[in-house]
């Protein structure tokens, strides 16, 4: 059996268990390990890592969809929202 990636989400997934909302059980497995990658994988610091995981998690909560939902159009459009409504990314 070979090693498991650093941060894979079946580390952080239980084996044979259903799930009460196994896409909410997904997205945090793929959240938790994404963060550990990022950390442990790419050596980033906590606090960085915290401020990029902050941001997914506000695009899932716009979007309204798990990330295998979502769409290029649905980046553009919370985009538009950030420049249209806080002056953000603004040049």
């Amino acid at each position: 059996m070979g090693r498991v990636p650093h941060g894979a989400s079946s580390l952080y997934l239980a084996g044979g268990v259903s799930f009460l909302n196994a896409h909410e059980a997904v997205f945090e497995a793929m959240i938790e390990g994404w963060r550990m990658q990022q950390i442990g994988g790419r050596h980033l610091k906590e606090d960085s890592v915290s401020r990029a995981l902050g941001v997914v998690r506000r695009f899932e909560s716009y979007a309204g969809k798990k990330p295998w939902e979502w769409s290029a159009g649905d980046f553009d459009e919370w985009m538009a929202l950030l420049v249209s409504q806080r002056g953000l990314l603004k040049v």
